[in-house]
């Protein structure tokens, strides 16, 4: 009850989700519970063409944008480095430009690609990227333009991102298990393997429930582990669960 006269609490913001992957599926989950979602797949808006994007937006008229999509085929990138970084870079910076320019806020989601590895621990906010290939150094490109456009914006960089929904790691070695009897997965690279699910409620949770102030963060889930480790453990645990492989853990 207001005693003042207000009209109430204020409205449910206009939320625009570009992308349409895996975080983007998750996301379009929880958006519903703080806002009017404005879903904004392929077909919708094209990161290649980012002149396009500010009209876009003119019509939607978001409050908010949660730029979920980007160019995630690393080896692909190193075939197409102007595509990726078209994507990867121009896009979020014309996002960054019209949300500082009408005073929403931006969040977008970025990767620890941006980083060389070398790194004994985890990587924190305040260490250096060193990219080391296309998709890394397009990220970056992306992140910068973001932080440099000056308003306000969340940028959450996360680490080897899965859902049973799209294309991930542990999906891709299911399938293979069910026909070949032997895999090589690398056992020199380690990361922390972090669910969609649990990366859009956390960060919704930072955006509508602001504790951090605005800039970019590390979101992950906690831990490591090599990709040699994971695709044992998946295939281990599949193999409990009574699904039939061809391929045996050693």
């Amino acid at each position: 009850m207001s005693l003042t006269g207000n009209s109430g609490p204020d409205p449910a913001p206009r939320i625009a989700l570009f992308g349409s992957g895996q975080l983007a599926y998750a996301l379009a989950g929880i958006l519903p519970l703080f806002g009017e979602v404005i879903t904004l797949g392929r077909a919708q808006a094209d990161l290649r063409r980012p002149e396009t994007l500010g009209a876009i937006l003119d019509k939607v008229q978001p409050d908010i944008i949660f730029n979920a999509a980007a160019h995630t085929k690393i080896d692909q990138a190193e075939t197409e480095p102007d595509l990726a970084m078209t994507v990867n870079g121009l896009a979020p910076a014309a996002l960054a430009n019209w949300a500082r320019a009408t005073g929403a806020k931006l969040i977008h989601f970025s990767t620890d690609y941006v980083f060389d590895g070398k790194k004994e621990g985890p990587y924190l906010e305040t260490d250096t990227p060193n990219p080391l290939n296309v998709y890394g150094r397009s990220k970056l490109a992306g992140d910068e333009a973001i932080m440099g456009a000056g308003g306000e914006c969340y940028i959450f960089r996360t680490s080897w991102l899965y859902s049973l929904y799209g294309h991930n790691f542990p999906k891709t070695i299911l399938r293979l298990a069910q026909t070949r009897s032997s895999l090589e997965v690398v056992a020199d690279q380690v990361g922390a393997p972090t669910s969609a699910e649990f990366l859009a409620l956390a960060a919704s949770w930072v955006v509508f429930q602001p504790r951090k102030a605005w800039g970019l963060y590390n979101l992950s889930a906690s831990g490591a582990v090599s990709w040699h480790e994971l695709a044992r453990y998946l295939v281990q645990k599949a193999l409990e669960m009574g699904q039939s492989l061809a391929l045996k853990p050693e």
